[in-house]
């Protein structure tokens, strides 16, 4: 009986220690969001803002919270020795408040249907198609439909007898899904398709973007088929930053490559041209004699003939296989 109250105390004594080590996180937590304040007060007492206005000082205090917190992103905040507390680890071990208790930001964005449909048809100029685009636009803020269901309708009251066919079945992409005289229902069951699956790519990408942010138990959701992704960011509070972040364009861009095999006499040459060149430095800065003596050395023991001019012109070469043929 006596030896089972030790194991009982301890268990106890164990996740006591436990609990208090992950509390520690939120009392130190605590105590850094304390000490940027100090910090942003007192570099802001050091700036003449006679002058700036009010949405300036705002973005001033934005810059020197970022600056707090990045400076510890890296570097501890706090080291005890067997425990170092940097920000990311302070904001991923922390007592998780939420939204409602900390406060923080939270954005609705919505992927503007028109411009996919606008891409899908290939920037067609259909009179009939960009009249249903208008107004389906026109009669998205009056209705809870999705926009291809408005499209549908927009079609039937402004080209009742146009088929959206006559835009898409050309395309290559939809050849095979969408065939010349297909009514606008069996269109837009293809259009729907490749609609839900931009909305899902544009998610992944806000997603992605709010992850590499380092905020804790970020809340990105999308609602299907309507477009629309809500973004709850507990503890953030750096809005003009998460606004750039989340409404920048993605750029995608192309780079030339080469195989190895395209550049592996470029390498060579590039090598026996660094090898010339330190062979003469070295031969160079070992003589005692004058520039000419030295450079007759390094011809020789090159293998040339003609002296010093031969020195000077391999070294030349030399430098301009290495700038011009493998730099370029």
């Amino acid at each position: 009986m006596q030896k089972g109250n030790v194991y009982v105390r301890f268990l106890t004594i164990l996740l006591t220690f436990v609990c208090l080590f992950y509390l520690s996180y939120t009392f130190i937590g605590n105590k850094l969001k304390s000490d940027q304040e100090s910090f942003v007060k007192a570099k802001i007492s050091e700036v003449n803002t006679a002058g700036m206005t009010r949405d300036s000082i705002s973005v001033l205090e934005q810059s020197l919270h970022t600056a707090f917190r990045d400076s510890f992103s890296e570097k501890p905040y706090l080291d005890l020795g067997i425990a170092k507390y940097t920000y990311p680890g302070i904001k991923a071990n922390e007592i998780k408040r939420g939204l409602d208790l900390q406060g923080g930001m939270s954005f609705v964005l919505e992927v503007q249907t028109q411009e996919i449909l606008k891409s899908l048809s290939a920037n067609s100029t259909n009179p009939d198609f960009m009249k249903a685009l208008a107004r389906a636009t026109e009669m998205q803020s009056n209705s809870q439909d999705d926009y291809l269901t408005l499209l549908g309708k927009a079609y039937a009251e402004v080209a009742p007898s146009a088929k959206m066919s006559d835009v898409f079945s050309p395309i290559q992409s939809f050849q095979g899904k969408i065939k010349s005289g297909d009514d606008n229902n069996t269109v837009l069951s293809v259009l729907r398709q490749d609609v839900n699956a931009a909305y899902k790519n544009s998610f992944n990408v806000i997603k992605t973007r709010i992850n590499q942010t380092g905020l804790t138990e970020p809340n990105v959701s999308l609602q299907e088929g309507t477009g629309r992704i809500i973004v709850e960011l507990p503890g953030a509070d750096d809005q003009t930053r998460m606004r750039k972040l989340l409404e920048s364009t993605a750029k995608l861009e192309f780079w030339q490559t080469f195989e190895f095999e395209e550049v592996a006499q470029s390498f060579v040459a590039a090598n026996e041209a660094l090898k010339g060149i330190m062979s003469l430095k070295k031969i160079e800065s070992s003589s005692t004699g004058d520039s000419a003596t030295a450079d007759n050395s390094a011809a020789s023991q090159l293998g040339l003939t003609g002296g010093a001019n031969a020195a000077k012109k391999i070294q030349l070469r030399a430098e301009k296989i290495l700038c011009l043929k493998y730099f370029n």
